[in-house]
């Protein structure tokens, strides 16, 4: 919880302000597959990133205010613990569109 969440949002805090001041800026969370789906064995890692997923989709709603203030909630999806074989980016901004990009 300390690294996954609350660490993203201390450094959401730091630069928040400043994204406001400017007008402009773009916060990125890093997810996985355990932040869509609990996962057996991995409870503790799940919770976190439900909760991160949680908080992007809070602060999406915080900032529609500003257009040019960006949240992108980004999931790494694998088919194999360990490895990653193929990725997949949803990218969800505050006008809740969603792209789809594979490498």
């Amino acid at each position: 919880m300390d690294v996954n969440y609350f660490g993203s949002i201390f450094a959401t805090r730091a630069v928040i302000p400043e994204m406001k001041k400017r007008q402009l800026g773009r916060v990125v969370f890093l997810s996985s597959q355990a932040g869509q789906v609990g996962l057996f064995g991995f409870t503790g890692y799940s919770a976190t990133k439900f909760a991160l997923r949680g908080l992007a989709e809070a602060l999406q709603m915080e900032v529609c205010q500003f257009p040019k203030l960006t949240l992108l909630a980004c999931i790494i999806r694998s088919n194999k613990f360990g490895k990653i074989c193929t990725l997949q980016m949803h990218l969800t901004d505050v006008s809740r569109s969603t792209v789809h990009a594979s490498s």
